[in-house]
């Protein structure tokens, strides 16, 4: 019940610019639409695929997109938004290696470079990472010498997620990213969707997602809680055979039953620890191997199920948690 209820705080307190919500909120294809219209100030986007934490892999180097995008009345678009709080994550060099990444994945073997559409890699800041107190920096190519756009079709945008002026669409578009309360949000889209994943029934998939997340601190906690235990009883045995040992006068009492004492509590604490951590770490690596396979795309789930040796109905959770589909 204590975990229930640290659970249930921590998903009361996240918001939109946390990667945990943002993970499930943008999924849904109308949030990321909104969210698309707002930023790029156009009404006609229609969003029909979304994904988030979409993994792009070629020579032996991994990207991971927080969100991403299709239009559904230009296919040949692709939309990338990555949520960033820390500064480090938002350097200029990493928005560039996700525009080139997005571009590279775009067009099938075969395919005339005239094919490839224009892409959108946009950051949402909690900070201002460019420092000119702008509320939204858009970054395209330009040839210098005529003082005129390159149009290869890529743009860059930050969103300064500090600016949160009311009167702006964008402004309260950083509100909601930045408010807990689906109540006080301004789109109803988001509020909605929020409010579906913090008391509707997204409650039971929030609450397995932040287990996941914090599995290592309660291990840390339960492990603590163990050696307090420990330590309880070791003080308490020592404390009782000191008192015997001092009423009987026999100090060779009181340093054997310390000794024991020590010794038994410290063999318990290791044997408990073990089989714990040996538990814990078998079924966090299980789940890993599971994740990486039904990203993969390429295994049924009952191949999956076989390799991992696990129940087919346990990939089949994991893959509803992570809103993946069973290959054809």
């Amino acid at each position: 019940m204590p975990d229930e209820i640290k659970f249930s705080e921590k998903i009361q307190q996240l918001r939109l610019i946390d990667d945990v919500l943002m993970n499930e909120v943008f999924r849904d294809m109308e949030c990321t639409e909104l969210l698309l219209r707002v930023i790029l100030k156009r009404n006609d986007i229609k969003v029909f695929n979304a994904r988030t934490q979409r993994s792009l892999k070629s020579f032996g180097r991994s990207l991971k997109l927080d969100i991403w995008a299709e239009d559904e009345d230009n296919p040949y678009v692709n939309y990338n938004v990555e949520i960033q709080r820390s500064n480090q994550g938002a350097n200029v060099k990493r928005s560039r290696l996700h525009s080139g990444a997005i571009d590279f994945f775009a067009l099938a073997a075969g395919d005339d470079f005239s094919e490839l559409g224009d892409s959108y890699v946009i950051f949402i800041t909690e900070h201002d990472v460019l420092k000119k107190g702008l509320p939204m920096y858009t970054v395209d190519r330009y040839i210098n010498e005529a003082g005129e756009k390159f149009s290869d079709g890529s743009h860059i945008i930050y969103v300064n997620g500090e600016c949160r002026d009311g009167n702006t669409d964008l402004g309260r578009l950083m509100q909601d990213f930045f408010e807990p309360d689906p109540d006080k949000m301004n789109y109803p889209v988001l509020a909605n969707r929020v409010r579906y994943l913090k008391e509707g029934e997204g409650t039971r998939k929030m609450s397995y997602t932040i287990q996941e997340l914090f599995k290592d601190e309660l291990a840390a906690g339960r492990a603590e809680a163990l050696q307090a235990g420990i330590t309880a009883g070791m003080t308490a045995g020592i404390e009782t055979g000191r008192k015997e040992g001092i009423e009987t006068g026999r100090k060779e009492g009181i340093e054997t039953g310390r000794k024991v004492g020590i010794e038994t509590g410290r063999k318990e604490g290791i044997e408990v620890g073990r089989k714990e951590g040996i538990a814990e770490g078998r079924e966090e690596t299980l789940g890993g191997i599971i994740t990486n396979l039904l990203t993969m795309g390429k295994l049924a789930f009952s191949e999956i199920a076989q390799a991992a040796g696990v129940s087919l109905s346990r990939v089949q959770t994991i893959a509803n948690t992570l809103g993946i589909h069973e290959p054809a």
